[in-house]
């Protein structure tokens, strides 16, 4: 008879003991227009849209975020940014 149970384990780290670096998003406004992109090359994209290109336009304000992988396997999160039309588009949430 084969063995069914599953089992994990769930630590807490207050402060994790490895370093992950989140890619940076880009925001640049072209009249109505913003383009988002990395400033980092990854071989993966998969943004909050669902595009899986290396970047992307959008003309209405939104919070964006990509998940970037050079494996295709390991993806790693972008820290969300906010797009406000005439304001700073860096703006962090």
């Amino acid at each position: 008879m084969a063995h069914t149970l599953i089992s994990y384990r769930a630590y807490y780290y207050k402060n994790l003991p490895f370093k992950l670096d989140q890619p940076t998003l880009e925001i640049i406004q072209n009249n109505d227009e913003f383009i988002l992109k990395t400033k980092q090359s990854f071989k993966y994209y998969l943004w909050q849209n669902g595009s899986k290109e290396a970047e992307i336009k959008s003309k209405s304000p939104e919070i964006c975020y990509v998940f970037v992988s050079n494996d295709g396997i390991n993806y790693y999160k972008s820290r969300p940014l906010i797009k406000r039309k005439n304001i700073n588009p860096l703006a962090l949430i």
